[in-house]
């Protein structure tokens, strides 16, 4: 999303863009994580599911970071930060209340005329974000194309890694030329 809402405020400093899995269009946010970008106004919700994303089981599960990697255990110290510190709640408070579909939406007015290229790269086991909006999102702009991370969840820099870095740099070798 911060890259797409880059584009559109300042697309001269872009030369080239990947996106990789991400919201887009109106699926922000996308499915499950709607309810939980709602609770967030609740008092004392966001110390509340900081303290369960620490827990293996939540973690594991769709709200937690099952939907997104194939390895949640991976991600899990991702929560000690915000567990810890009510700052980084309080930031990640304003994000999650301060962003919606009307930003990404705004965003994808300027991806028609970004006439740069464009690489969008989509995880082949997505739960949260389907094949549909990655080709959706490749289309919308003149120089987009399309590649599918098989064997990845939606958080590809930790199912597949390697499959990630070689195909960015084979783009970036590309898109330099």
């Amino acid at each position: 999303m911060i890259a797409q809402l880059t584009l559109a405020a300042a697309p001269e400093r872009l030369a080239s863009l990947v996106l990789v899995a991400c919201d887009a269009f109106e699926c922000f946010p996308p499915g499950a994580y709607r309810l939980l970008f709602r609770a967030v106004n609740i008092p004392g919700a966001m110390t509340l599911l900081a303290a369960t994303m620490n827990r293996p089981a939540f973690a594991r599960s769709r709200f937690g970071y099952g939907a997104v990697t194939r390895n949640p255990a991976a991600a899990t110290h991702w929560a000690r930060p915000l567990s810890a510190d009510p700052l980084i709640r309080r930031d990640l408070r304003k994000l999650m209340t301060g962003a919606s579909s009307r930003q990404t939406q705004q965003a994808a007015r300027a991806f028609a005329s970004f006439e740069r290229p464009v690489l969008v790269l989509w995880a082949g086991q997505d739960r949260l974000f389907p094949a549909s909006l990655g080709a959706r999102l490749a289309a919308a702009f003149p120089e987009g194309r399309l590649a599918i991370v098989p064997e990845s969840r939606t958080f590809i820099p930790l199912d597949q890694p390697l499959a990630l870095s070689t195909l960015i740099a084979e783009f970036t070798e590309s898109a330099v030329d």
